[in-house]
């Protein structure tokens, strides 16, 4: 489980990175992802997510971190149906319509915790 949870943080760290260097790009991404995938795109990767760090928090220095970010995770896939495609819609134009350096903080702090993760796998 670990695995996933290494390529879920290198995704997250490569997603981080991209939005700090070029934010608009990020937001063609979003916009891409919530017409395509959507809901239920961001349902699935939620779940798998969620189960790799409960499974493999145990093998990680951080367990209780990963168990609390597992039970985040769930909390976020079962609110994606709930709000559906509408709702994903209008929080994509809202981070849209964000000042640059604001979404670039919100960047940053992707590529942070794409890190934290990495590293706690790594080092568990």
């Amino acid at each position: 489980m670990l695995l996933v949870v290494l390529i879920f943080a290198v995704f997250m760290m490569a997603v981080g990175s991209y939005g700090i260097a070029i934010p608009a790009g990020l937001v063609r991404f979003g916009r891409a992802f919530a017409g395509g995938p959507g809901v239920w795109g961001g349902f699935a990767l939620r779940v798998v997510l969620a189960v790799a760090l409960w499974f493999g928090a145990d093998g990680s220095a951080t367990p209780l971190v990963f168990r609390i970010l597992a039970l985040a995770s769930v909390m976020g896939a079962i609110s994606l149906p709930l709000m559906g495609q509408k709702g994903l819609e209008r929080i994509v134009e809202r981070v849209a319509s964000m000042n640059s350096f604001v979404l670039r903080l919100i960047c940053l702090t992707v590529l942070a915790a794409g890190v934290f993760l990495f590293w706690s796998a790594r080092s568990g």
